[in-house]
């Protein structure tokens, strides 16, 4: 009885969420942008750094992603750069559910690896705190 419990817990994995009240992203080219508009600041993810992102928000699991860069020798740069997104609140855990996620492995390529990398940029927190459109209520603008 022990066991079967043990099985069953090593296959509960965590997806993860953007919440969507404080941060956007967006894919441009390649690269994905995202904005918290909390802060002002804003990020660039390119190449492996943006199929993490898009896997995760399409519903890819950590584990299922540190999987699929394992043959590269990633899957430890995978971890640390999913906690670096949790750690900067732009994505959240979301449902702990058996099995989630793990039909994403085969839709990440990862043909190109390199350590996903984050880049921060704080030159417009600024502007982007003067902008009252940014501070909407959940009906939209502009409506505050």
């Amino acid at each position: 009885m022990a066991e079967t419990f043990q099985r069953e817990i090593e296959t509960v994995e965590a997806t993860y969420r953007c919440d969507g009240t404080h941060v956007a992203h967006e894919m441009v080219d390649g690269e994905v942008i995202a904005i918290d508009f909390r802060t002002g600041a804003y990020f660039s993810m390119r190449g492996t750094a943006a199929r993490i992102w898009t896997a995760l928000i399409g519903g890819a699991s950590r584990q299922a992603l540190c999987a699929a860069a394992a043959p590269f020798g990633g899957a430890r740069d995978v971890g640390a750069f999913v906690d670096e997104l949790v750690g900067l609140d732009l994505i959240t855990p979301g449902l702990m559910v058996p099995g989630a996620g793990t039909g994403a492995v085969g839709a990440v390529a990862l043909p190109d690896y390199a350590p996903p990398v984050i880049e921060r940029f704080e030159d417009m927190a600024e502007l982007m705190m003067l902008d009252p459109i940014h501070d909407v209520a959940p009906q939209g603008w502009p409506h505050a």
